[in-house]
């Protein structure tokens, strides 16, 4: 991702962050053919997916897909993100739409600190986000979060293996958004724990 666009991701990434106990990225691609829907499934099913997320998580100073080796580089650790399971698209929303919902998570989410941001603070938040990557009648997908591995809480999922790389909690707080602007795919990925 370039760096403009880390700049202007970074308030919402870091604000899911700081409420809800989330590993939030935004990822891009491009280069891809199809549908909205072909496109999502190419991105999220290559080699490409599993590097945009691990250089997100350096970049965002996460260590959840990197081990740090003795000399202090970052290493990413292998394995795969995605589980194999069939793709779920849900509810197809407008650009407005999603706006909406992203300040009403933030707002009255689940959020595992009990932290809040000013009603003002959130709506700035979510609009500087919508004005650097949506337009309002962009058509943007949900996906249904079951489709990257997920941590094994409280015994519920079988053990994963070193192969498998968890990204979604499992826990009601995991959401994935994609939509197309221009030639370039989008992907909003938030895990988090209630």
């Amino acid at each position: 991702m370039n760096q403009d666009y880390r700049k202007a991701a970074e308030p919402l990434l870091s604000a899911f962050d700081q409420v809800a106990n989330s590993n939030s990225h935004l990822l891009t691609a491009t280069g891809l053919e199809g549908s909205l829907k072909e496109r999502f499934a190419s991105f999220v099913k290559s080699e490409a997916f599993e590097a945009a997320l691990c250089e997100s998580d350096r970049l965002r100073d996460w260590h959840n897909f990197h081990t740090i080796n003795a000399d202090g580089t970052w290493e990413p650790r292998p394995g795969h993100f995605y589980n194999g399971t069939p793709l779920e698209f849900e509810k197809a929303l407008s650009g407005e739409e999603l706006q909406h919902l992203l300040a009403d998570l933030l707002k009255t989410g689940p959020s595992w600190y009990r932290r809040r941001y000013p009603e003002e603070e959130v709506d700035a938040i979510v609009e500087g986000f919508t004005n650097s990557f949506l337009d309002k009648e962009i058509r943007v997908l949900t996906v249904k979060p079951t489709f990257l591995f997920d941590t094994n809480h409280f015994g519920e999922n079988p053990p994963l293996s070193e192969e498998q790389v968890p990204y979604f909690d499992g826990m009601g707080c995991d959401y994935c958004w994609t939509w197309l602007r221009g030639d370039e795919l989008f992907v909003l990925l938030l895990n988090g724990s209630d």
